[in-house]
């Protein structure tokens, strides 16, 4: 498992950087909020509000401000929609198995059809407003693995099962698969940083960096398996602001709101976002489209 750097093509960030963004399946833009900007995000985090951030008074409508747009107008040359997923997250941890397991490689295009001659179209964004240079914590991901098909496992156990369940079915490709390990990276983002990837993208939360060979980015089953004390801590305070965009010409886009919506473990944060009825004609008039399904599925099921 060699090391991968960052390609520094995306300190600016602009229209030629497309076809480089599509490539490597994702981009860090460095410093892109400015020390005001990240101190209150920063006290808006640590208020722990649930609910879109567009609706949370403390967090300024960041997720739709101006410079955010100009950013995703370099990836999405079309009407840009936000389908109301702008979570923000203080000092949560990760659990190890189940939906609930962070520090697994996973992918967020849930439905796909994995044909890859077909752009996704939604993409993840994060604020990471902690250290993550110097401490654990942060981003994990795969570059170029937007064009590959996730084989997911947490655990030595559930590797090992799936090479064997593989074998006994004599696919060949699933052996393969479960005995690959692609390149990955930590990425280094320090407060300021503001970071796009692709929803097919392979990626990890909560990343552990070796105290020793700290440029080397491990399996995350590895991670979860691998004693704590080899690892260098997540920094004393982590928090991150996680949001959801899309291409309106998305194939993907009105079944992927439709899974989204569903989501039982939701359903309080999607209840919350009433008042982002108010929003959705001023921001049509900038060409972005709002969608809150979330909030009329479930207040028409309760």
């Amino acid at each position: 498992m060699s090391t991968v750097t960052i390609n520094e093509v995306f300190k600016k960030f602009e229209a030629k950087d497309r076809e480089n963004f599509k490539k490597h399946g994702y981009v860090v833009i460095r410093n892109f909020f400015e020390d005001s900007e990240i101190e209150a995000l920063i006290k808006a985090c640590d208020l722990k509000k649930n609910g879109d951030t567009l609706i949370i008074e403390e967090f300024k409508q960041i997720s739709l401000s101006e410079k955010i747009i100009k950013a995703l107008k370099t990836i999405i040359p079309n009407k840009i929609v936000y389908p109301c997923l702008s979570l923000n997250r203080s000092d949560d941890q990760p659990g190890i198995g189940g939906e609930k397991n962070e520090r697994v490689f996973h992918v967020d295009s849930i439905p796909d059809d994995f044909n890859y001659n077909e752009d996704y179209k939604i993409y993840n964004t994060g604020i990471y407003l902690s250290d993550h240079k110097n401490y654990s914590g942060g981003l994990k991901i795969r570059p170029f693995s937007n064009k590959i098909k996730l084989v997911k496992s947490d655990t030595i156990k559930n590797r090992i099962f799936i090479f064997l369940k593989s074998i006994l079915k004599l696919n060949i490709s699933g052996i393969f698969q479960s005995l690959k390990f692609y390149k990955s990276i930590n990425i280094d983002s320090k407060p300021g940083d503001f970071i796009i990837w692709d929803h097919r993208c392979h990626h990890s939360g909560h990343f552990r960096r070796l105290k020793f060979l700290r440029k080397l980015s491990l399996e995350p089953f590895l991670e979860n398996w691998l004693p704590k004390f080899i690892f260098v801590p997540e920094p004393s305070s982590r928090r991150v602001v996680l949001t959801v965009y899309a291409d309106a010409n998305s194939k993907y886009l009105e079944n992927y709101i439709r899974e989204q919506i569903k989501k039982v473990r939701r359903k309080d944060y999607y209840l919350l976002n009433k008042n982002l009825e108010e929003h959705i004609q001023y921001y049509r008039s900038k060409n972005i489209e709002i969608r809150n399904d979330g909030y009329k599925y479930w207040s028409s099921t309760s």
